[in-house]
């Protein structure tokens, strides 16, 4: 899955003029998880690490530059994909 996933996040930046991917940093997300027992194990088994190596990987071979933000506020900025 992972790999099918960030194949097209990195085909699609790639169609478009001047991409550059922008990914969370998520290195702390999961000392702020905290619901039930079940969701928790849920949530702690996501891949955040392997699926940022993938796309960096996959878009480092296209060459197609991915930077790294603060994810604080940055859903506030993103307009709706449509």
């Amino acid at each position: 899955m992972f790999h099918r996933v960030t194949r097209e996040v990195v085909d699609y930046a790639e169609s478009v003029e001047n991409p550059v991917l922008v990914l969370e940093d998520v290195t702390y997300i999961r000392e702020t998880m905290d619901y039930d027992e079940y969701m928790n194990r849920r949530l702690h088994g996501w891949g955040f690490a392997r699926l940022h190596a993938q796309i960096r990987y996959k878009a480092a071979e296209k060459g197609i530059p991915v930077e790294t933000v603060n994810p604080r506020n940055t859903s506030k900025g993103v307009p709706r994909l449509r």
